[in-house]
């Protein structure tokens, strides 16, 4: 909704979306990208910024003699919307603006046994930022969500639950919950690295091994809703990804070369041992092994690395900064450290892109089921 209440029109949101995604940006520019003449342009931009939803940045630049064209942005400060990363014992909240800038954000610890338990503190955490214009939440995790149903969590511990209702009847706000890999996709097109693109893959390696893509400019969620399985890739040497490329892999190598046992969490320490130099040069052939196998597979322009296992790649990613692909393409790769805020920061972008492209409409506010467009 616009700060009067009223629901935007299907061209509208159009233009509201446009604006946040490549904003500042000027009438001209905005005609150009959506076919639109520029009385339509005025005609549908005047509602938005007498509301608040857009507002007039400052003069651009022009190579000619006329007045400066004054861009479009979104109006961040006119509505917040929260997103929540869970990971086992903790959630990482943050508070964003419309313009996915953070503007506070909460660490809570505890025992998340259930989906419920889980409900019932980012309720709490929610009502601690009841003050704010709040438009929706956004939550991620590692499941595959379709329609309102959440499946199991392996890394939870949580069997398969209406998540999405859940929060929504408990927060009284619109809700939408996808994969913590789909969110930080989301986050890094429209924000991050990957803002410029339209063809894009985001491959995080950590205790699991994902991938987001997002193919002329939206975002791919498969045939069930699964998120990529990287994990079944079978390397040159008959290996799997997964036993590779994931926390409890690199730990049992070390646990090897070391020769002592090397705990999951104690991973990143134990990297920086002399002797463990061959087990991130593995790790790094392997991953440009399969990002290579992306980039054949799907051309994208950027492949994002994230996740916490990026940390592994330190002094050894020669393989990886160009990937060569069909038609004399380069894929450029790019290596981002994240940190659990940052996962919850792709949780909001989620919020977002559903306020942008379903919620501000009017439309259903359904939720868990893709949008249309990331």
């Amino acid at each position: 909704m616009t700060s009067t209440g009223q629901p935007l029109d299907e061209t509208s949101a159009r233009v509201a979306l446009a604006v946040l995604r490549h904003g500042p940006v000027s009438r001209a520019d905005l005609c150009r990208r959506l076919g639109l003449s520029a009385p339509t342009l005025t005609r549908l931009t005047g509602p938005m910024v007498a509301s608040g939803l857009l507002v007039e940045g400052g003069p651009l630049a022009t190579s000619g003699t006329g007045r400066p064209s004054l861009p479009l942005v979104v109006a961040g400060a006119s509505g917040h919307l929260v997103g929540v990363k869970v990971v086992p014992g903790r959630l990482h909240a943050v508070l964003l603006d419309l313009t996915a800038t953070v503007i506070d954000r909460r660490t809570v610890d505890g025992t998340w046994s259930t989906p419920e338990d889980a409900v019932h503190a980012i309720a709490a955490v929610t009502r601690d930022w009841a003050d704010r214009p709040l438009k929706g939440l956004g939550v991620s995790l590692a499941a595959t969500v379709v329609g309102e149903q959440s499946s199991a969590s392996e890394l939870l511990g949580w069997p398969a639950s209406p998540l999405a209702g859940l929060l929504r009847q408990a927060t009284g706000l619109p809700v939408v919950v996808d994969n913590d890999v789909f969110a930080l996709t989301v986050a890094e097109h429209w924000f991050g690295l990957g803002r410029d693109t339209r063809d894009l893959a985001v491959v995080t390696i950590g205790a699991g091994l994902g991938i987001g893509l997002v193919s002329d400019d939206e975002l791919l969620h498969g045939h069930t809703g699964r998120p990529g399985r990287l994990g079944a890739l079978r390397l040159a040497d008959g290996r799997l990804a997964r036993d590779v490329l994931t926390t409890a892999a690199v730990a049992g190598r070390l646990s090897k070369v070391l020769g002592s046992p090397v705990p999951d969490r104690d991973v990143d320490e134990a990297l920086g041992e002399p002797g463990a130099l061959a087990v991130r040069r593995d790790v790094s052939v392997a991953l440009a092994e399969v990002v290579g196998q992306i980039v054949e597979l799907f051309d994208p322009q950027r492949v994002v690395i994230a996740g916490e296992g990026v940390a592994w790649l330190e002094g050894v990613h020669e393989p990886l900064p160009e990937l060569g692909s069909q038609a004399g393409r380069v894929t450029e790769v790019v290596i981002a450290e994240h940190g659990f805020d940052d996962w919850a920061h792709g949780a909001g972008c989620l919020a977002i892109r559903e306020y942008m492209t379903r919620w501000v409409t009017g439309a259903s506010q359904d939720v868990g089921v893709p949008s249309a467009t990331t």
